[in-house]
Parts: structure tokens; sequence; C-alpha cells
């Protein structure tokens, strides 16, 4: 299925099996990515999209240093932020925005769900850290690819 490159559901006309009939199951997907293991589940009836389990190649590498792949921590979910500061994962979209330069270079992103995060970019650029607004609760990500 994935190397059609079309969405499916978690379902099992969609994967051709139904190894406990009556319950509920979720698939469960590991696999390496730029040297991380990833591990990503989808619950019964859920819609996989491939593109979020390997990311696209971005465009311009002298971009804003957000601009590439994400992996955010607290859901093992990949992240992208575009140079046209749109920025995406499975579940959502939004728009990303550059705040300030100091202390650290800090961004806004503002989701379609309603959320709102601050994020800071680490001096190496290889890290992000901030708060979800909504919720106060904290957040991080590594990058796991290239712009």
């Amino acid at each position: 299925m994935l190397e059609k490159g079309e969405p499916f559901r978690v379902t099992p006309a969609d994967l051709g099996t139904d190894p406990n009939p009556g319950w509920n199951k979720s698939l469960r997907v590991t696999y390496e990515l730029y040297g991380l293991t990833i591990i990503r589940s989808w619950g019964e009836n859920s819609r996989v999209e491939p593109g979020s389990l390997v990311p696209e190649p971005l465009d311009s590498p002298d971009s804003d240093p957000l601009v590439g792949h994400w992996l955010w921590n607290s859901n093992q979910a990949i992240f992208t932020f575009k140079a046209d500061g749109a920025t995406s994962v499975a579940w959502d979209s939004g728009r990303w925005e550059f705040l300030s330069e100091k202390p650290a270079r800090t961004y806004k992103l503002t989701w379609k769900s309603g959320s709102t995060d601050i994020v800071s970019l680490s001096e190496d650029r290889k890290s992000l850290s901030g708060t979800h607004e909504r919720s106060g609760g904290k957040i991080s990500a590594v990058r796991v690819a290239p712009n």
C-alpha cells in the first residue's frame, strides 16, 4: 500500500487481513529514518497518509532555519515546515511565523485545529523547544531531515 503512495484506512478490508475478528485493532509501523527509530501507530478505521511516514524533500536550502522536517518528541510524529510559512503533520496543518531573534530564534505555530505553539530554535539549529499555549505543556523536537 505504501509503495502505491495512496492513503488507506486501518481496516481489515484495506489491510487484507483480520487477525482477531470483532476486536478493535491498531496498526504499528516501526522504521528507521535518518538514523532515528520512528514508531507510528494508528487505531482501527484511522486514515494513513503515506507522506506522513517519509518526508518529502524541501526546496530552498537558504530558507529560514526552521524549514525542514522535525520529529516531535511527544508523539513521534514528523512535522514539516516549508519556506512559504506552511506547516503540517499527519492530522493537522497551519502556518508558522518568525517572532524574534533574541534571546533565541523564536516562532509561533498556529494550527487549523485552533491550537498555538511557541518554539525556539537551538543555537546548533538541530532542536526546537517550547510551550503549547492551550495546555501550557512543554514540547520539543529534533531535526530529522536536511532542508
